[in-house]
């Protein structure tokens, strides 16, 4: 069962009654993950407006096994995929129009969740904007982790933006329950979904 939850931004596009979807997932499944600290976050900061679509996904419970497909993933359709999960999870990645990946920083790099999601989709991915919201316990931030997840995001034809927002020393920045304790984490994010929504309406009216 999907971790879902819904709100709304104003846009240009309101005049026309477009409505522009944003897909953010967390990418740590680990028990005692931080990442809890993070969605806690957004799930309090992500107030409910008029017309972008936040949906809040947890890889946790996706629960996507690990890629086996017989063929590669660019050669299949997003709902082609033989695991039922691969199917559900392509045409939930197609029905959105951008993306804001959370992830921790493992050994310098993102965690195999993060790429396995990735490779289970492919059409649904091409073209459309994405942003990072990276985090550690130490204060690297999760940045490197960020900038090998850019270089994926570009096999797939993703489109990664410039504003991100790194956090470190997240047991201190972030609660278990998502107070913030300090603003800068709040700015950066709303300087991130400011650029994340702009181009995303902007490459949907195209």
């Amino acid at each position: 069962m999907f971790s879902i939850f819904t709100i709304s931004v104003n846009l240009e596009t309101e005049k026309r009654g477009e409505k522009v979807k944003l897909l953010v997932i967390i990418g740590s499944t680990r028990v005692n993950r931080n990442g809890q600290r993070v969605k806690a976050w957004l799930q309090k900061t992500l107030t409910p407006q008029d017309d972008t679509e936040y949906e809040i996904v947890d890889l946790r419970d996706v629960q996507l096994p690990f890629y086996d497909e017989p063929k590669s993933v660019g050669s299949l359709s997003d709902d082609e995929f033989h695991h039922p999960e691969g199917v559900k999870w392509g045409k939930q990645v197609a029905s959105a129009d951008g993306f804001i990946f959370v992830t921790p920083e493992y050994n310098h790099g993102p965690p195999a969740t993060i790429k396995n999601a990735i490779d289970y989709a492919w059409q649904g991915w091409n073209y459309k904007p994405m942003s990072i919201i990276s985090y550690s316990t130490g204060q690297i931030a999760g940045a490197r982790a960020a900038e090998q997840l850019r270089l994926m995001a570009l096999g797939v034809k993703l489109l990664p933006l410039p504003a991100a927002v790194h956090i470190a020393h997240i047991t201190d920045k972030l609660t278990k329950d998502g107070n913030v304790n300090d603003d800068a984490i709040n700015t950066a994010l709303n300087n991130l979904l400011s650029e994340h929504r702009m181009i995303a309406s902007k490459l949907k009216e195209s």
